[in-house]
């Protein structure tokens, strides 16, 4: 569970893979790029170099303040203070160690992945816009992680997407995208509502297995793992290759993000378009 205490955001999950297979997971620009953004670089050493993207305008760099190869990898952000003083100071942290194991299951590896955001006023609560926001992102990423090394390691996920500016606000997004209880939007089909395991249908499959010559694919029903209305919508979908769903509505901006795993290029190409278009016709 993320939580926010004392100026730090924090997490810990377990994860069924040795300590060297979730350090790559944090610490290399494949694995990191397997969970988290849509590309990313590190140089694995003290003061090298984390780039990290989520497409155009929305990616930056940072240097690298620990690397301990299946311990701690971690890295330091710099934002320009509101009033012009002095830069605000934040790192990013991955913490590795071993996990508890099941008795009987000694043999099997288990790891522990905790991530500590540090460098956050401590008079901030957690249901500050921003401390809200970094809670959201957070929450979703390391689900994402840990969905990902349980069930796909050492898969390359190939990522469906699409980031577009809401400037009618984010209820409306909301509106639009996602609708209301057993109301269709844009993007999906709620069949009773928002509640964990209530299930979901994702229209960009429906589309892309209905286009002519497009891909065989199977039902897109879901069940809801997380959400908050107007705020952001994660799905599992296990029919289409244990894909994860998440629909993110910010202030200004909603993102979209099918994390897939094991599909292939010409699915993925259908799925991109398909949302394309979802997202074109929502306006």
């Amino acid at each position: 569970m993320t939580e926010f205490r004392n100026g730090c955001i924090t997490d810990e999950r377990t994860v069924p893979v040795a300590a060297a297979a979730a350090f790559a997971t944090v610490a290399t620009g494949r694995g990191l790029s397997n969970w988290f953004p849509l590309k990313a670089e590190v140089e694995p050493e003290v003061d090298g170099r984390c780039f990290l993207s989520w497409g155009e305008g929305c990616e930056g760099e940072a240097p690298v303040h620990a690397y301990s190869p299946d311990t701690h990898f971690g890295w330091t952000e710099r934002y320009p203070a509101p009033d012009g003083g002095e830069p605000m100071i934040r790192k990013v942290d991955f913490h590795i160690g071993p996990g508890a194991t099941d008795e009987g299951a000694a043999d099997d590896p288990v790891s522990e992945v905790r991530l500590v955001h540090s460098g956050f006023d401590e008079a901030l609560k957690p249901e500050s816009p921003e401390i809200a926001a970094y809670l959201q992102g957070w929450d979703n990423f390391m689900h994402c992680l840990e969905f990902y090394l349980s069930r796909h390691y050492p898969e390359n996920r190939r990522l469906v997407w699409r980031y577009d500016d809401i400037p009618e606000g984010r209820d409306a997004a909301w509106e639009s995208l996602i609708g209301g209880k057993r109301c269709s939007g844009g993007l999906v089909s709620l069949a009773k509502g928002l509640d964990p395991g209530d299930p979901v249908s994702f229209s960009p499959v429906i589309q892309a297995a209905n286009d002519p010559g497009g891909p065989r694919l199977p039902a897109a029903v879901g069940r809801i793992t997380s959400a908050k209305e107007g705020g952001h919508l994660s799905v599992e979908l296990p029919s289409l290759g244990r894909s994860l769903l998440f629909i993110e509505f910010e202030d200004k901006r909603v993102g979209v993000w099918l994390s897939t795993w094991g599909l292939a290029d010409r699915v993925t190409k259908s799925l991109q378009r398909a949302l394309d278009h979802a997202m074109d016709a929502a306006g």
